[in-house]
């Protein structure tokens, strides 16, 4: 949700040894503009390559990444969601909706983001890239994208898709529930589900087991098309 693309270096360090050949391009959202989920659709649409490529989203940018796809077939050709939903993952987060405004989203203990986030199994540089991420993020913009996740519905855009779809499962996720993986498979028949051990940040805590997924996926499919 911090949009800074600072958190994928794992992914991007698991994908350099791998020795595949590929351009790698993080999109990365506005650090002092409150977008909302339309907004950032717009903001990221800029950033798409003009070559074919596969989107990565994590968690609060799987909706973003869908719509991408659907709008943009000919330039988004596989979508991967990692840990991500496709409508409100955590109904109760509507009961806060009036005091969202004054919550201390940027100030929230260090432990207890890294508990949610990684289940206390995080190295320490990690954490520091997650404290120098939200530390880069205006309240204001993180309390949007929270205000955002509210009301987000991604389903018809879901439904539109035509590109392969893979969604990463992380089986010790403490914010996004296993529903949401079935509400993918429910709104996209095609989709494939792979459950991976780890927790939400499954990309930054299993970046090299997350990609031989990626892979497996994208060999499978290939092997199917022949």
């Amino acid at each position: 949700m911090d949009g800074t693309g600072d958190m994928f270096e794992p992914l991007v360090r698991a994908i350099a040894i791998s020795n595949v050949e590929c351009t790698i391009q993080i999109m990365r959202y506005p650090l002092d503009a409150p977008l909302n989920y339309e907004e950032l659709i717009e903001f990221t649409a800029g950033q798409l390559p003009n070559s074919p490529c596969m989107l990565i989203a994590e968690s609060f940018s799987g909706p973003i990444a869908i719509a991408l796809a659907a709008r943009f077939p000919s330039q988004v050709e596989r979508v991967v969601l990692s840990t991500s939903f496709v409508r409100n993952p955590l109904p109760w987060l509507a009961l806060m909706a009036p005091i969202i405004d004054y919550l201390p989203i940027t100030h929230a203990p260090s432990w207890l983001m890294q508990q949610q986030l990684f289940n206390g199994a995080a190295m320490p540089e990690l954490n520091l890239a997650l404290a120098r991420a939200i530390d880069s993020i205006s309240p204001a913009v993180m309390r949007a994208r929270l205000k955002a996740i509210l009301n987000v519905d991604a389903s018809a855009s879901l439904k539109l898709l035509t590109q392969p779809v893979l969604y990463l499962q992380a089986d010790a996720d403490r914010l996004v529930p296993e529903r949401c993986a079935q509400e993918v498979k429910v709104g996209l028949a095609s989709a494939h589900i792979c459950t991976l051990a780890g927790p939400h940040c499954l990309l930054q805590i299993a970046p090299v087991q997350a990609w031989q997924a990626i892979q497996a996926w994208m060999e499978d499919a290939i092997q199917s098309d022949d």
